[in-house]
């Protein structure tokens, strides 16, 4: 049987054991027909029952997200093309913040450069002298 078709006969089943306990609360409570030693294990073995449907339902439902995960829904090619689209917002985003950063202080960023510049001309110079 299909997990569909299982789950839609757990519901059933589980509908049915409710109702059979809202009959001998009924039997018990309001028409007085059996004793409370009777109500209370045919309460007991419904309330058990009910657990046994509960526990198979769920393990069907872990099954089949262990089918999704195992390949059947294949989500990867579609999580990779997410990370390449937020890896490449955060490189425009980096780049439109350095245009921002610029044009807020430009003699800044030509300051650094200079000293760029500097450095590494300084850098040269030692290696060459160095020799």
């Amino acid at each position: 049987m299909k997990e569909e078709n299982l789950l839609q006969d757990l519901k059933v089943e589980r509908m049915q054991v409710e109702a059979e306990i809202k009959k001998i609360q009924k039997a018990y409570y309001i028409d007085k027909r059996i004793s409370e030693n009777e109500y209370n294990l045919q309460f007991q073995n419904f309330n058990e029952r009910l657990a046994e449907i509960e526990g198979e339902k769920t393990t069907l439902e872990l099954l089949g997200e262990k089918k999704i995960k195992r390949g059947k829904i294949n989500l990867l090619p579609q999580i990779k093309r997410e990370e390449k689209k937020e890896k490449r917002f955060e490189k425009i985003k980096g780049f439109f913040l350095a245009i921002i950063g610029f044009f807020r202080h430009p003699f800044i960023s030509l300051k650094r450069n200079e000293s760029k510049k500097r450095f590494l001309y300084k850098l040269k110079n030692y290696a060459e002298n160095k020799k």
